[in-house]
């Protein structure tokens, strides 16, 4: 696992760390517009889902959670 950040124009997704038990991932993650950043959990199975709350439908955490499924579908195979 790397501590990574990637940046686009107008929003950024940051992996903070990853946390294993057994067969269950739990991913957390910063994303979404550079003023207004969202701090949230994933929980990685055959699915990804949100482990505590969903994030604000906002333009900028929607194409960071898009780009955050293309690169866990390729890391993962989710």
């Amino acid at each position: 696992f790397k501590n990574i950040t990637i940046k686009k124009d107008d929003f950024f997704l940051h992996f903070e760390s990853i946390y294993k038990q057994d067969e269950n991932l739990l991913l957390k993650v910063a994303f979404g517009a550079f003023n207004k950043p969202e701090h949230c959990y994933l929980h990685l199975d055959k699915t990804i889902d949100f482990a505590f709350k969903e994030p604000f439908k906002i333009q900028e955490n929607i194409k960071a959670i898009n780009e955050l499924k293309e690169i866990l579908k390729v890391q993962f195979k989710i």
